[in-house]
C-alpha cells in the first residue's frame, strides 16, 4: 500500500516537471530559431565571431 502511494507521488512529480518543461522547451526552440535567423542575416558578425574563437 505504501509503495503504491509513493509511486503516485513520483507520477505527480513527473507531471509537474513535464508541465514546467514544456514551455521552457518551446522558449528554447523559439530562441534557437531567432538566433539562427539573426546569424543568417549578419554574415559579417559571424565572421568576427569566428576570428575571435
Amino acid at each position: 500500500m505504501r509503495q503504491k502511494e509513493h509511486a503516485g507521488e513520483v507520477d505527480y512529480l513527473f507531471d509537474i516537471l513535464f508541465l514546467l518543461g514544456l514551455p521552457i522547451w518551446i522558449l528554447v526552440i523559439r530562441l534557437d530559431g531567432w538566433w539562427y535567423r539573426r546569424r543568417k542575416l549578419n554574415p559579417q558578425e559571424r565572421k568576427e565571431q569566428a576570428s575571435i574563437n
